[in-house]
């Protein structure tokens, strides 16, 4: 009776989405390894050795993993204009400063720069970190 059990118990295994595992995401300008990744409609995003990050799927142009990640159906506007925490965006002239989101509005992205307030066409989203405040 016990091998009936645990027979049912891993054919049952096999019908759960696998959890989620390490990818390593390779766009024009970095490496970098990504763990507890997740797949929405236009981005990856995940744990990595630079925190809470989300990169464009325009931006990718390989990920390196047995398998894609879990997906989600949220777009990565979507992620960004629900967020409460601070978030970093770079974008490909962005090299000397940091640019903080401050809100989304249809595909443009409102941000703080150091000569003030700009709007960013979202097609020219590099990364994202998700930040929590230092203080």
């Amino acid at each position: 009776m016990d091998f009936l059990t645990e027979l049912e118990y891993e054919f049952s295994e096999l019908n759960q989405p696998k959890p989620p595992q390490g990818s390593r995401v390779v766009t024009g300008k970095m490496e970098v390894a990504i763990d507890k990744a997740y797949l929405g409609k236009d981005f990856i995003c995940g744990l990595s050795s630079l925190g809470l990050i989300a990169v464009p799927t325009s931006k990718i142009l390989r990920i390196l993993s047995t398998n894609l990640p879990i997906r989600t159906e949220i777009t990565l506007l979507e992620l960004l204009a629900v967020q409460k925490q601070p978030v970093l965006i770079e974008y490909p002239e962005s090299d000397q400063e940091n640019c903080w989101l401050l809100n989304v509005s249809d595909d443009w992205l409102r941000v703080a720069t150091k000569q003030g307030i700009a709007w960013l066409a979202a097609q020219s989203i590099e990364l994202v970190k998700f930040s929590p405040v230092d203080n």
